[in-house]
């Protein structure tokens, strides 16, 4: 009887795990590190972007998008605002602080909902970033 069971779950799991490889074949992987800020390059203003989390296949995540605000004023993070989603307002309320303090999205403690902490940081990080770079 034992036997007969493996000689099914072997097989079905063999199958799943060929189509789960398939599924991510091509997809390319997204960078989730965290990349030095370049605050010293933005003019004063408010940079806005939305970004979108691509989590390993098979993980799950709650919210995909991520908008905030970042507001610069003189080479520094004066304010980050959370546009969307609004389940994230605890992470946002966590962070913010920490950011402004350090001025990094380079911070550690994370614990818990990692994903969407990852993307509310790296969504600041390319708010900042993608308007230096623009601004070139």
């Amino acid at each position: 009887m034992h036997k007969k069971k493996l000689f099914i779950i072997l097989p079905v799991a063999l199958v799943l795990s060929f189509f789960g490889s398939l599924m991510s074949w091509g997809i390319p992987k997204q960078d989730n590190q965290l990349y030095e800020l370049r605050l010293n390059e933005l003019p004063d203003g408010t940079y806005r972007y939305t970004y979108k989390i691509t989590p390993p296949f098979g993980t799950f995540v709650a919210n995909k998008h991520v908008s905030v605000e970042v507001k610069v004023k003189t080479g520094k993070i004066v304010n980050v605002h959370l546009v969307k989603p609004p389940a994230l307002k605890g992470i946002a309320e966590e962070f913010t602080p920490r950011i402004i303090k350090e001025q990094t999205t380079q911070l550690d403690g994370f614990s818990g909902a990692t994903w969407s902490k990852r993307a509310f940081l790296k969504s600041v990080e390319y708010a900042i970033n993608t308007a230096a770079r623009d601004l070139k």
